[in-house]
C-alpha cells in the first residue's frame, strides 16, 4: 500500500508563506467587534478576547535553533504557512504596525521567495537581538571593575579569592 503523500503547504494557492524576524514569533488574531457596556452604562463596541477571533501563531527566528544555547542571529527569519484569506484580512487591518512597516513580518507566495526576502532583510535590527557587550552602543559601559558607578568591595574580593584557593 502506498504511503499517503504529504501536501506541501507552500505549493497551495490558498496559502502564503509568512516570514517573521521577531525572535519569539507572534500570534496574529482577527478579533470580531461586538458590543458591551462600559462603567457608565453606555453601549460601546468591543473587540472580544480569544477565543472569539481567528488566530495564527507565527514561528519566530529562534524557533529554528536546535541548540537553544546557541547564539541568536544564525537564522534571520522563520517561515510559517498561513491561509491566504486570513493573511490578507490581518494585513489589511494591521499594515501600519511598526513591525510590519519595517519588514519584520511579511508574506510571499512561496517558501523560497520568503527565504530569499529573509536573507535580504538579515541585517535589519528588531531591537530584540542579543547585546554585544563590547561594541553595541545600547550597552551602558557600567558593571566593570573600575567603571563608572561601580566600586570594588575589597573585603568580599579578598574572601572570594581565599575561598577559591
Amino acid at each position: 500500500m502506498a504511503e499517503p503523500q504529504k501536501s506541501d503547504p507552500s505549493k497551495s494557492a490558498d496559502v502564503v508563506m509568512v516570514g517573521c524576524k521577531l525572535p519569539h514569533g507572534i500570534i496574529l488574531e482577527l478579533l470580531e467587534p461586538s458590543s458591551g457596556t462600559n462603567s457608565d452604562g453606555k453601549v460601546v463596541q468591543l473587540l472580544q478576547p480569544p477565543p472569539a477571533g481567528q488566530r495564527v501563531t507565527l514561528k519566530g527566528a529562534n524557533s529554528l535553533r536546535e541548540d537553544k544555547r546557541a547564539a541568536q542571529g544564525q537564522f534571520p527569519y522563520a517561515v510559517t504557512p498561513v491561509p491566504r484569506t486570513f493573511w490578507e484580512e490581518w494585513f489589511r487591518r494591521n499594515k501600519t504596525l511598526e513591525f510590519v512597516v519595517k519588514g519584520f513580518v511579511f508574506a510571499e507566495r512561496s517558501e523560497a521567495d520568503a527565504k530569499a526576502k529573509g536573507r535580504e532583510g538579515a541585517s535589519l535590527l528588531t531591537g530584540l537581538e542579543a547585546l554585544a557587550t563590547k561594541d553595541d552602543p545600547r550597552v551602558k559601559q557600567i558593571g566593570r571593575i573600575g567603571g563608572p558607578n561601580v566600586e570594588t568591595d575589597e573585603d568580599a574580593l579578598t574572601r572570594a579569592m581565599a575561598a577559591a584557593g
